[in-house]
């Protein structure tokens, strides 16, 4: 196996699946993004850059759209992405 490729669960994926699994993931969640998005940006223009409340109020919404994200790739054996926090999920 080379460095392009990782074993899950006895499936070997290569960079460009995995990949490609990210990207359906992401469009499969794109509704969660959205809103976890429009409360960054909101949060982001309101307190942040104005010197407001720093207590970062968007964890909810991230935590869902991980969440989403997570669950749509372990369907497919990815259950180690280190890119959303997540380690050795079965």
């Amino acid at each position: 196996m080379n460095g392009e490729e990782i074993s899950r669960n006895g499936i070997s994926l290569s960079s460009s699946e995995i990949k490609v699994a990210v990207e359906e993931a992401t469009c499969a969640c794109s509704h969660l993004k959205e809103r976890y998005g429009k409360c960054y940006q909101n949060w982001q223009k309101k307190s942040l850059m104005r010197g407001g409340d720093m207590r970062y109020v968007c964890e909810e919404f991230y935590d869902e759209f991980r969440a989403c994200i997570v669950e749509h790739l372990g369907e497919k054996g990815i259950h180690d992405v280190p890119f959303f926090g997540v380690r050795g999920l079965h």
